[in-house]
């Protein structure tokens, strides 16, 4: 093995949507990384790693997540590994590692680092662990996107069939509307592909699902005329994307789709967050409520797999926008496409919803602060609770854990039902 490591996690990730071609409720393994775009200069430098974390389904809080990141040890006890993190709980193995093995120079990266804003003050970590948010390229001193893109998945994984597996394949890592209160796609180092070989085409046709993310926080209209036309039509391939529910995008995902693509083999993720124009217009959506009810019916009606994504444990919300709820609902066609994701809001550092809103308990893993969830008043659960029950009755596919955390929050000694491998405060 090569003293220079280029280390990457295989993460079980619970399936977003039960509409999906898989048609069953269980997890896909996650292999989502920064090196594959980057894939030969890495082997030119030194050796992939995998490491199975297994911090979704096992890990209940944030002092188990630093008792299981701690038992796990690593290959070399000298040399230097450039470690890719797109979770918390992975930024945190890199340090439980440095501190561990102080003859190994750690590099941490990734989107982690440069999109989800985590706060961190540079003396709390040791001194051969460098975190930064510089591409592979840069830190090699070599201009971005001028390497290969590829995987070389555990062969494990690879071997089995019950469980698909998820990569990336990375289009961009902004939002080009980035104006949400909560959101965190603003700000980054920006990182725009330049050109479409799409090589993980290449991957052998196999029986293991394979699911592919087009990532970009927001794919535009642009990229899903000229990336879509391109993919490879396969059996063994499923694609998903998050998009904005606007026309443009609507448009453009009808016009790839009159093509020979099968829009079943597609997720487009939109993001809804609460469908009433009052909270629409305090996040600062951009994206009218009649609009993307119109573009999630479009999808659903030729058989696209949309996922709706909604927001709760909001502070803002009245009285009155349950009847928007309620509406919006209705007004969902609901041919047996769609199916509607539940979040907590949660007020990341640096975003405008960590300055607007009051701490309830603080998102920490070791040195490394994350943000917050909102204090809610009696009165506001109550609003929101009734809100996901009135999701909850509308016979629309519903993947959430939310009313699992209220019943926690209720009664703490049920915590231990909760699942989440990197939810839980420094307490």
């Amino acid at each position: 093995m090569s003293d220079t490591l280029f280390v990457q996690f295989v993460v079980k990730t619970f399936l977003s949507s039960k509409t999906s071609p898989l048609d069953h409720d269980d997890y896909v393994y996650g292999l989502v990384n920064g090196f594959s775009d980057t894939y030969d200069l890495c082997k030119q430098h030194g050796d992939f790693y995998w490491v199975d974390l297994d911090l979704n389904n096992r890990i209940k809080s944030a002092a188990a997540t630093r008792k299981h990141c701690d038992q796990i040890g690593f290959p070399i006890d000298e040399g230097r590994a450039f470690v890719s993190c797109s979770y918390p709980g992975q930024l945190y193995q890199v340090y439980s590692w440095a501190k561990r093995y102080p003859n190994v120079s750690f590099i941490a990266g990734g989107n982690v680092v440069d999109v989800n804003k985590l706060a961190w003050n540079p003396d709390d970590i040791p001194k051969n662990m460098v975190v930064t948010a510089k591409s592979v390229e840069a830190y090699f001193g070599l201009p971005d996107w001028h390497h290969s893109w590829w995987i070389d998945p555990p062969k494990d994984l690879m071997n089995q069939k019950d469980h698909p597996v998820f990569f990336t394949y990375n289009l961009n890592n902004t939002c080009y509307w980035g104006k949400c209160n909560f959101c965190h796609y603003f700000d980054t180092n920006e990182r725009v592909r330049p050109f479409y070989n799409l090589e993980f085409s290449q991957l052998p046709e196999t029986d293991i699902f394979k699911m592919v993310c087009l990532y970009s926080p927001s794919i535009s209209p642009k990229e899903i005329s000229e990336v879509l036309p391109q993919l490879p039509d396969r059996e063994d391939f499923f694609y998903r994307m998050y998009v904005r529910g606007s026309k443009d995008e609507s448009d453009a995902l009808m016009k790839a789709f009159q093509g020979r693509l099968n829009p079943e083999l597609f997720e487009p993720f939109i993001g809804v967050e609460f469908p009433s124009k009052r909270m629409n217009d305090i996040i600062n959506k951009g994206v009218d409520v009649k609009t993307m009810i119109k573009s999630i019916n479009r999808l659903d009606r030729i058989g696209a797999k949309v996922s709706v994504g909604l927001i709760l444990g909001l502070p803002d919300l009245i009285e009155a926008d349950l009847d928007d709820l309620e509406s919006f609902l209705t007004q969902l066609e609901n041919n047996g496409n769609v199916s509607i994701k539940i979040n907590k809001l949660f007020a990341r550092w640096g975003t405008p919803a960590h300055d607007q809103y009051k701490e309830k308990s603080l998102w920490k893993l070791g040195p490394f602060y994350q943000g917050f969830n909102p204090v809610l008043t009696d009165s506001e659960l109550d609003v929101n609770d009734r809100a996901y029950e009135m999701i909850e009755k509308s016979g629309i596919t519903l993947m959430s854990n939310y009313k699992l955390i209220r019943e926690v929050e209720k009664d703490p000694t049920q915590k231990h039902r909760l699942f989440s491998g990197i939810v839980g405060t420094e307490k």
